[in-house]
């Protein structure tokens, strides 16, 4: 996301989904909060599949907190939540 953020490509929602996600699959997790931290720190509105794969994440991390931070500012924000989107944030609450 960086690189493409330095190179002027224009990323959309499911670019970041699917960066949070792959990082997640792959087992480093903490990148993946990364990913979702910068994100954050440059205003980058996440959308509804960004938003979830980030619930991922923090729910791989044990974070169910911030799990449910995410969740929560969804609805602050307009995003709508999806069946996977509350699976996730259900499934972060089971294991945090």
């Amino acid at each position: 996301v960086e690189d493409m953020a330095l190179r002027r490509v224009a990323a959309g929602g499911r670019t970041h989904a699917a960066a949070i996600s792959a990082c997640v699959w792959a087992s480093v997790w903490k990148r993946a909060i990364d990913v979702v931290s910068d994100l954050n720190a440059r205003r980058v509105g996440l959308d509804t599949y960004a938003c979830t794969a980030a619930i991922g994440a923090y729910e791989r991390a044990g974070d169910w907190v911030e799990a449910l931070a995410v969740f929560a500012g969804m609805a602050s924000r307009g995003v709508p939540a999806t069946l996977l989107t509350h699976n996730a944030a259900i499934s972060a609450c089971e294991k945090g």
